[in-house]
């Protein structure tokens, strides 16, 4: 039995925000489950008082749940990695993203826990001025498969309301140490360092305001406590891609080369006033890239 202790059950643990909310927490006296996929490489660095279970979210783990103690709080950070791999795993990322939402949520009615959805800011779409967690979504039909699987979890974990707390964490451009290749900044990194051409709508590319995983996850920690019904999760500077690369290119002692195309570059900037009331100002840019880039090749911590 989990004692006086509370209680969290928690997908994606091993990922790039899961790794830096586990310590967090743990420093909060939270007992953690963690719902892994059986032969996860990584789930062995997983601390002793890590309790790992071992779950297919992309089918029925119903099963799986009811063995589970009732939680305090249920978090729901796992991602398919072929999320932009439609169709071939289209099955797999509308699983993980919204069957595994849905079966979470009613273990989370059943034990009368909180419940935090991993969300994503594309679901609000692209806008020149940074939009807050008000906004209105974009419409479904400009969307993509992967942000219809977030879109239609939100509405639908909308009605679980009546019976418990739900809140929507909407991340804007999380960056870290081991993210995957498939992701904005590795695949900026790795261009810049082996002189690739890195497009650039417009000359400039698009605005974004990126947030360092630590942050991250400390925003979600934010929420665990307050839970607001919908946070932005975003960094608090607003740069261009450009800009970006410019940073990264000064830090890897690499100059960028870019190609511009006509377009007009898509800005993606989330309002973060809610989130800094909730948990303080995030780290700046350049603060976070040099620690991307002095830890790129380690392992990160668990």
């Amino acid at each position: 039995m989990m004692g006086m202790q509370k209680h969290v059950v928690l997908t994606g643990v091993t990922g790039l925000i899961g790794r830096h909310l586990l310590p967090l927490l743990q420093e909060h006296s939270y007992n953690v489950t963690a719902l892994v996929r059986a032969g996860k490489e990584d789930t062995y660095l997983l601390p002793p008082s890590v309790r790992p279970v071992e779950a297919d979210l992309r089918g029925d783990f119903t099963s799986v749940l009811r063995n589970i103690e009732p939680a305090d709080v249920v978090i729901h950070l796992a991602q398919h990695p072929g999320f932009h791999a439609f169709p071939d795993q289209a099955a797999n990322v509308f699983s993980v993203s919204l069957n595994a939402a849905i079966h979470l949520a009613e273990f989370a009615k059943y034990s009368g826990a909180r419940f935090l959805y991993a969300s994503s800011g594309g679901v609000c779409g692209p806008s020149p001025e940074p939009v807050r967690e008000d906004y209105p979504l974009r419409p479904q039909k400009e969307l993509g498969f992967y942000l219809s699987t977030k879109m239609a979890a939100e509405n639908l974990l909308g009605f679980f309301r009546q019976d418990m707390q739900v809140s929507i964490l909407r991340f804007f451009f999380v960056y870290g140490p081991g993210q995957g290749n498939q992701f904005l900044f590795p695949r900026l990194i790795t261009s810049i360092s082996e002189g690739k051409p890195i497009t650039l709508a417009n000359g400039c590319g698009p605005r974004l305001n990126p947030i360092h995983a630590s942050d991250a996850a400390k925003a979600v920690m934010a929420a665990v406590i307050s839970m607001p019904e919908i946070l932005h999760i975003a960094g608090p500077e607003v740069k261009t891609l450009k800009s970006i690369c410019e940073i990264l290119g000064d830090l890897l002692k690499r100059s960028p080369v870019f190609i511009d195309k006509p377009p007009p570059a898509l800005d993606y900037i989330a309002d973060t006033a809610l989130m800094e009331r909730l948990c303080g100002q995030a780290t700046g840019l350049r603060a976070g890239l040099t620690a991307l880039i002095n830890n790129k090749s380690e392992k990160p911590p668990v």
